[in-house]
């Protein structure tokens, strides 16, 4: 999913859409379907919903169709969809869970003249869409990349090239924000791999600290202590291992997490998204689960929808129960605008922590 919504009215064709892809998704998307949502706003075109998934066997086309229809596009509003299909293939079954499957074994026509890989899909994502009034347009293109050529699916003589993405508005826009377009998914979960020799010594220790610490640090002690770490990362300090081993105590309490979630905003958001990058490849499950959470919620209000997904993976896997990744994950799949899903939630936790750090009454809303 993208982040906040774009408005794309300028981009005068498809071919620019799918040159802002990159963009949007925050990294260049591979065998892939991809699915940008559109929504009417005061006479302008805004993209919605931008999520992109791994291509299904055509054996579950059906199925996939369906769940599509029934789970992120049928929880969002939409006027109309663009369905991208990314690949290098040729329609064939690449599904890792379908490696013995026959449609692996098949081979078919490149895409030219003749029907384009994973037409039947498109077909019939056209027809449930279509029966729900929603206006689509469909391309296939083997990459995302400058000069590549794409064809429509409802007429593949219909063909064009690709602009270059890193030139896109919609790049130029990101960019100037501070975020990062990645090569691929792999580059971005890499980012907060857990380094497995650091994991190991880090372990040891963090116990030490859990089983000494964590029932005595208040709400404001556990606040300073990720506040100081966040100053020092954007003062250009480097942070001790110790320092870091406070700072994961700290948010162990999940009201200091909570409270946490105000660096997410503001001058130091770039550190904070620091610091919780070098908690992720560090700290060990299912204690790490707080700080890649955090680092989603920072992710997800800049529109880092890449590294918001591999956060959120990586909580899946290493804390599968962790109620605010879970809380995370279900928006993020619904194609929730993080405008109207974390900024209130965020807004209340930094009130809440200068408040504590003042010393300041509550105040009534």
């Amino acid at each position: 999913m993208s982040g906040d919504t774009e408005v794309i009215a300028r981009m005068d064709t498809p071919a620019e859409m799918l040159a802002a892809i990159p963009a949007l998704l925050g990294f260049y998307p591979a065998e892939s379907l991809v699915v940008a949502t559109l929504k009417e706003s005061e006479g302008q075109l805004e993209v919605g919903l931008m999520a992109r998934t791994d291509l299904p066997c055509p054996s579950e086309y059906q199925n996939f169709a369906t769940g599509l229809l029934t789970g992120p596009l049928g929880r969002c509003r939409l006027d109309r969809a663009m369905l991208f299909v990314v690949t290098e293939g040729t329609g064939t079954c690449t599904a890792t869970s379908c490696r013995s499957c026959t449609h692996n074994t098949g081979s078919q026509p490149p895409a030219s003249d003749q029907q384009l890989p994973h037409a039947e899909l498109i077909t019939i994502l056209q027809t449930l869409l279509g029966a729900a009034r929603i206006a689509t347009y469909s391309m296939y293109v083997p990459t995302i990349a400058a000069g590549q050529r794409w064809q429509h699916y409802d007429d593949p003589h219909s063909t064009g090239t690709v602009p270059d993405p890193k030139s896109s508005a919609v790049a130029a826009a990101m960019a100037m924000q501070g975020s990062v377009t990645f090569g691929s998914r792999e580059e971005i979960a890499a980012l907060i791999a857990p380094d497995i020799d650091e994991v190991a010594r880090f372990t040891e220790r963090l116990e030490v600290l859990l089983n000494e610490s964590v029932e005595d640090i208040s709400e404001v002690e556990g606040l300073r202590i990720v506040l100081g770490a966040v100053d020092r990362i954007a003062a250009g300090q480097a942070l001790t291992d110790e320092e870091l081993l406070r700072v994961q105590v700290a948010v162990a309490d999940t009201e200091v997490r909570d409270l946490a979630m105000s660096t997410a905003v503001g001058d130091s958001a770039g550190a904070a998204e620091q610091l919780w990058m070098l908690l992720a490849r560090k700290a060990p499950a299912p204690e790490v689960a707080e700080p890649l959470a955090l680092l989603a919620v920072s992710a997800f209000l800049r529109g880092e929808g890449g590294l918001v997904r591999a956060a959120l993976t990586r909580i899946a896997e290493d804390a599968p129960e962790h109620m605010l990744g879970w809380m995370l994950q279900t928006a993020t799949d619904a194609g929730l605008d993080p405008r109207e899903v974390l900024r209130p939630t965020v807004r209340e936790a930094a009130l809440k922590a200068e408040q504590l750090l003042t010393g300041a009454p509550p105040v009534n809303p």
